[in-house]
């Protein structure tokens, strides 16, 4: 997973989870420590990653605009 998360860093995803790498583009919301995704799934975010999660969702975001 290590690999797999250096290997698409700068590419708009990110580990949200030991067991979770997230493409940012798919997702919709957070609520508290989950993702919800447009489609429709919920993954998990683990409480020591969440704050670099959404400091990097709040930029991809505010690239957006």
């Amino acid at each position: 997973m290590k690999e797999m998360e250096q290997e698409l860093q700068g590419k708009g995803f990110i580990r949200c989870h030991t067991s979770y790498l997230v493409n940012l583009f798919y997702v919709k919301g957070v609520n508290k420590l989950e993702i919800d995704l447009l489609t429709g799934d919920t993954i998990p975010i683990s409480q020591p990653k969440r704050k670099k999660f959404m400091e990097t969702l709040t930029e991809y975001w505010g690239d957006m605009l």
